[in-house]
């Protein structure tokens, strides 16, 4: 078994385990723990503060791509291309540190004639 599927394996395994332990506020999959983008959070704000709620943190570096964040167990899960490859990975949800990251392919590039 190559290093790369090894890792890959791993990183999916770890996923899988924090997505079945998922908490009621947790977002572990699109549109939501119900697939509904309907949010079961209360005791948000009713009306916004003009410039918008205060910045949690901020990330740069994660790449580009389509994939949607999840949410669960303290960790933000996500797919993105850096470079030339595509990478798996994980962050913190209190700060947005990079918890892990695994390069799992080549990035996907179209080709347009």
């Amino acid at each position: 078994m190559n290093s790369q599927f090894s890792a890959t394996l791993i990183a999916l395994t770890i996923f899988a385990q924090h997505a079945l332990c998922a908490a009621t506020f947790d977002w572990p999959q699109w549109q939501g723990p119900d697939r509904t983008a309907h949010s079961k959070e209360t005791g948000l704000l009713a009306n916004w503060p003009k410039d918008g709620p205060p910045l949690a943190w901020k990330v740069k570096g994660l790449g580009g791509g389509d994939s949607t964040p999840s949410v669960a167990v303290g960790r933000i899960y996500g797919m993105s291309h850096r470079g030339s490859d595509e990478i798996v990975w994980a962050l913190s949800e209190k700060d947005g540190k990079e918890i892990w990251a695994v390069r799992i392919a080549p990035a996907y590039t179209i080709n347009w004639p």
